[in-house]
């Protein structure tokens, strides 16, 4: 058993629980727990010379590097 992690993100508002739920739904099996936060802080995308770097970061300025996830929009989310 380990962790899992799916992240909802909207660029000009912040997901309903309508939609976070749908998106549970996509993943979710029927004997799993899953629990929904909304999570203050921010997600900063830097595009340069070809490479797209995703970060997350806390309402502090503490700032994570997201290796390994597709960003929406990109060809690997597709």
């Amino acid at each position: 058993m380990g962790w899992e992690h799916i992240s909802v993100s909207l660029q000009k508002r912040t997901p309903t629980w309508g939609e976070l739920e749908h998106v549970r739904h996509l993943f979710a099996k029927p004997d799993e727990v899953y629990t929904q936060a909304t999570v203050p802080g921010y997600w900063v995308v830097l595009d340069a010379a070809g490479q797209v770097l995703d970060y997350r970061a806390t309402e502090q300025g503490a700032f994570r590097l997201c290796e390994g996830m597709a960003l929406p929009g990109s060809r690997e989310s597709r």
